[in-house]
């Protein structure tokens, strides 16, 4: 099972080799991972509920949709060959390659924040009187964050779709 290296994995792809077996198991790690993100997130405490939710779920559930269809086109659609077995693999490996970067990005933003709530007596934002207003921003990069993952799928779904 790959976890970084699409290289090996479109060569795979393309020649045909992955096996269903190993199929399975990319299946079953974004299975696995959904699964686990979703029962975790429900056991958080709930937060406010705003307009910038709602707008949040319809935009991140349209990209998911809209990149996963563009995928499949991508890949030949009706006249396509195994797009479940190029899909689930290309996309665990860009969630692992995405996570990375993110960690990248977020573990230096917080322990920032965290010195200069530290440095300046809390945030002024944690009074709870009401959303924030970081609120549109935040959903703004994801939605971005969202649209180049599927993107880049579109990308090696074409390259592993056209190699043959």
């Amino acid at each position: 099972m790959y976890f970084w290296n699409l290289r090996a994995l479109k060569r795979e792809l393309v020649a045909g080799t992955l096996g269903e077996g190993r199929v399975f198991s990319y299946f079953f790690a974004v299975l696995t991972f959904d699964t686990v993100l979703y029962y975790l997130g429900s056991l958080l405490p709930a937060s406010e509920t705003t307009i910038w939710t709602y707008v949040g779920a319809v935009v991140m559930a349209g990209t998911t949709l809209t990149g996963t269809y563009v995928a499949w086109r991508q890949n030949g659609g009706t006249a396509g060959r195994d797009f479940l077995g190029r899909y689930f693999p290309l996309l665990w490996v860009l969630v692992v390659r995405f996570l990375a970067v993110m960690m990248a990005i977020i573990l230096p933003v917080a322990f920032v924040s965290g010195l200069v709530a530290g440095l300046t007596g809390g945030s002024s934002t944690e009074s709870g009187d009401g959303p924030s207003p970081w609120e549109p921003l935040v959903l703004a990069v994801a939605w971005a964050w969202l649209a180049v993952f599927y993107w880049r799928l579109v990308v090696h779904m074409r390259a592993v779709a056209s190699a043959r």
